[in-house]
């Protein structure tokens, strides 16, 4: 009747010198017989089908055998020895599970087909494979384990099927070479750091079927712009930290909540679009690193009262009603910026020491500067809806009042 052994069950068990695995056991846990080191002879039927972290370690049985990767019921266990350079594995069909630890470390592996017969891959079980550059996920697995691939750094692209529903923490940590990733409509679980400081990601699509997430993919710098569906109702702690390059994201229409750092150090950031009638709650540090000043936030029409009355978000400088896309009132030649609110208007992408000047449509002087740190910033008497002549230069530019 037993149907799993747990981890550590036998641990350290020295005078254990063999042991048969009855037919109805499925898995076997962590360090299960691990330090069992006077044991020979191991029996493992094909009912099972998970093999936890060095359940066998520091066994006679496990060093007696040959290198190369051991199976072990239906389960690649692991893979025994140095590995030489360039080796392309293909896991064995029939095989349900790929152990944890399986290929931690194997430096030389480049390449890995999976078949479909593998529901799950284990924790760790690709982990600081760096010369790992090709992986093919079949439609037979259902999760991927914490840190799966972490520190593959010469994998460059991952297909994730549509029978994946579980995304461990760290899965892809530090997947440096990954330049996009296809997340399906099948994900409902995305861990911890799932993809943090994969650096070369430059686009991320988020499925309507995941609810929250959690510092998924802090340290991505590449991205520059990010869609969080309307399924997901919590943006946790440092989801985007220090994604230095993301510039414009928009926040669905579900989220209730944004955690600490969550946009931590999202310097280039100059457009939020946040969906949410209601202004949703906001640790203190949730837009830490954002320059509120320049950055525009949109929000939906009628809800710009309670934005502007919210914690953390009355801060924004430019809250704008409606779904509007750039967060710029005119772009003049040589990408020059400028944006108006609250009697302000501000201007970026101009040449340090640039003079400007603010009239009134009537041309009454109102005021003017000199650019500094290619921006400028100039208060005016001028409220919503009136326009404004902005001369930079010898160039002049009509601006309507936000």
């Amino acid at each position: 009747s037993v149907t799993s052994i747990g981890g550590y069950a036998f641990y350290n068990c020295t005078g254990l010198t063999s042991v048969t695995i009855p037919n109805s056991v499925t898995s076997i846990g962590k360090y299960a017989f691990a330090g069992c080191t006077g044991l020979t002879s191991v029996t493992i039927p094909n009912s099972v089908t998970y093999i936890g972290q060095s359940a066998f370690y520091n066994t006679a049985w496990y060093d007696n055998l040959p290198d190369g990767l051991i199976y072990a019921g239906l389960v690649a266990y692991k893979y025994k020895g140095t590995m030489p350079e360039n080796t392309k594995i293909n896991i064995k069909e029939g095989t349900k599970h790929i152990g944890e630890w399986a290929f931690k470390g194997c430096t030389g592996l480049t390449s890995v087909t999976i078949p479909n017969s593998v529901t799950s891959i284990g924790q760790s079980a690709f982990s600081q494979c760096s010369r790992l550059t090709s992986v093919t996920i079949p439609n037979s697995v259902t999760s991927i384990g914490q840190s799966a691939f972490d520190g593959c750094s010469r994998l460059t692209s991952v297909t994730i099927p549509n029978s994946v529903t579980s995304i461990g923490s760290d899965a892809f940590s530090q997947c440096t070479g990954l330049t996009s990733v296809t997340i399906p409509n099948s994900v409902t679980y995305i861990g911890e750091c799932a993809f943090s400081y994969c650096t070369g990601l430059t686009s991320v699509t988020i499925p309507n079927s995941v609810t929250s997430i959690w510092g998924a993919f802090e340290g991505c710098t590449g991205l520059t712009s990010v869609t969080i569906p309307n399924s997901v109702t919590s943006i946790g702690y440092q989801t985007f930290y220090m994604c230095t390059g993301l510039t414009s994201v928009t926040i669905g229409n579900s989220v209730t909540s944004i955690g600490d750092w969550a946009f931590g150090g999202c310097s280039a950031m100059t457009q939020i679009v946040c969906k949410a009638v209601t202004p949703p709650t906001c640790s203190d540090y949730a837009f830490g690193g954002i320059n509120k000043n320049s950055c525009t936030l949109f929000v939906p029409t009628g809800s710009l009262a309670s934005y502007q009355a919210a914690d953390q978000w009355k801060d924004f400088f430019f809250i704008k009603e409606g779904s509007e896309n750039t967060g710029i009132s005119r772009v003049m030649a040589d990408d020059i910026q400028i944006r108006s609110g609250k009697g302000i208007i501000e201007i970026t992408g101009i040449s340090d020491g640039a003079d400007i000047s603010v009239y009134a449509l009537s041309g009454q002087f109102i005021s003017s500067a000199k650019a500094v740190g290619r921006k400028a910033s100039l208060v005016t008497n001028l409220t919503k809806g009136n326009i404004a002549i902005v001369k930079i230069g010898t160039k002049s530019v009509k601006v309507l009042m936000q």
